[in-house]
Formats: C-alpha cells, sequence, structure tokens
C-alpha cells in the first residue's frame, strides 16, 4: 500500500489554514473599524432649579457671574435685563419658573435654560465640556432652590490622538495583531509545503 501527499493536498491543506485564520481576522478588523469611528463628544454640565411657592420681590438666583432678581411686575411694568417676576395675580411657582426660563434664555451668555413643566427650570452651560461643573449655582429664595451648590455632569469627549486620550481604541495594535495573524498562516503554509515532499516519501 502507498500512501503519498502531493501538491494538489498541500495546496487544500495551506487553503484550510489560512480560512482558519482569516476567520479570526475578520472580527478584529470590523471591532477595529467600528472603535475608530466612535469618538465621544463633549457633554454639557447641567442644573436645576425648583420653584415650591410664590416669590418675593428683591430675592434673586446665581448662575456664575449672572444673577436674576425678581421682580414685581404689577408695580415695574416689563422687567429689564437679569429681572424676571410675577404679576401680582399670577404670583405662583408655575408662572415664575416659566419667566425665568424666559429671561434666562433671553440675558445668559452661560447656559440655555429649558421648563421642565413641573415648576422647574433646567440649565445647560453653552459650553459643552467640563468648564461648565465651576458655575456656582445659589440663590437667596424663600420658596425655591438649586439641586446643588455647583452644576454638574459636564464631561470632556475624546480627541483622534490617542496618547491624550485612553478611551480612544488602540487600531495601531489592533492592525499588528491581524499583521501577526496573516504571517503565522503564511509561515505555516509554507512549512507544510516544504515538508510534504517528505511525509509523501515517508509514507511510500
Amino acid at each position: 500500500m502507498e500512501f503519498k501527499i502531493d501538491m494538489k493536498f498541500a495546496a487544500l491543506a495551506m487553503a484550510a489554514i489560512f480560512l482558519v485564520l482569516l476567520g479570526q481576522i475578520v472580527p478584529i478588523i470590523g471591532a477595529s473599524l467600528e472603535g475608530s469611528t466612535t469618538i465621544p463628544g463633549d457633554v454639557s454640565a447641567t442644573g436645576t432649579f425648583t420653584y415650591t411657592g410664590i416669590g418675593v420681590v428683591g430675592e434673586t438666583i446665581n448662575i456664575s457671574t449672572e444673577t436674576y432678581t425678581v421682580v414685581n411686575i404689577s408695580d415695574t411694568g416689563a422687567p429689564s435685563a437679569f429681572e424676571f417676576g410675577f404679576n401680582i395675580t399670577t404670583n405662583d411657582a408655575t408662572n415664575l419658573t416659566s419667566n425665568l426660563t424666559a429671561a434666562i434664555n433671553t440675558d445668559s451668555t452661560l447656559v440655555t435654560a429649558v421648563d421642565g413643566g413641573s415648576d422647574d427650570t433646567t440649565v445647560t452651560s453653552i459650553i459643552a465640556g467640563t468648564a461648565g461643573n465651576a458655575y456656582a449655582s445659589t440663590e437667596n429664595q424663600t420658596n425655591g432652590a438649586w439641586e446643588a451648590v455647583l452644576m454638574s455632569g459636564g464631561e470632556a469627549g475624546s480627541e483622534w490622538n490617542r496618547d491624550v486620550n485612553s478611551d480612544m481604541p488602540d487600531v495601531p495594535t489592533k492592525w499588528a495583531s491581524i499583521f501577526n495573524i496573516l504571517a503565522t498562516a503564511i509561515t505555516l503554509g509554507a512549512i507544510f509545503y516544504a515538508v510534504s515532499p517528505v511525509i509523501g516519501k515517508t509514507f511510500k
């Protein structure tokens, strides 16, 4: 009985090795492409002020360097810059919240505001990133308060420079892994190709 390993068998073996290793490469390529195109952006700091009752003339709400003062519109007419208030017939938390939100959106150079619909106003730093975390949120109010003395939640996103941002995927290392797998496949195929005649003669 004669057993031979010819070049066709060697070629099939090389192809099988290559396909197996290719199955390991494809997921790495996918992860590299997906990771390298997902770059987190900057997140702005926020803060929430909530009214619990009527407004009191002269009391204030502070956002960093900006101060908003409560006025009685029935006495003063339309409020001036950085003022908000109430009409004597509508002095309630809902009305105050609405007017505070409008005043901030009109006058502020630091934040924007959204009326939350539950007697609360949420402000968001115009400058995204960590800068807004330093904005003090304080008040001199009988019937209202900020949720905290500083705005919070501002985060710096990633840059393309991985040396600066460790959360960037290490794409060069992944591509090095791909190269190593290909090199291994080629090496194994070459070895099998080289020894197949010897193996063939051994089993003659």
